[in-house]
């Protein structure tokens, strides 16, 4: 699933029961190069191709909310790897 936009992805795009590769398109995630979305383990995994920098150095220069995604997910931000 692509998105655009500096927020969440529409809900409705994502099946939350199915194991999903999501890729943000915005500037708002630097760090990010997509997303996992294990629905067997209920993870999100944060992938970075190109690592410069840890991925949370990376997202606390950049507006990405790691509790607005736990949220979006129903899973602790913990979960988020």
């Amino acid at each position: 699933v692509h998105f655009i936009g500096h927020d969440l992805p529409i809900a409705s795009t994502i099946n939350k029961s199915c194991t999903t590769l999501i890729v943000p398109t915005s500037s708002c995630y630097p760090g990010i190069d997509f997303f996992i979305w294990d629905s067997v383990d209920r993870r999100l995994l944060a992938i970075q191709v190109t690592v410069q920098q840890s991925l949370k150095a990376h997202t606390q220069k950049s507006k990405f909310n790691w509790e607005q995604w736990a949220e979006f997910f129903d899973i602790e931000p913990s979960k988020i790897l």
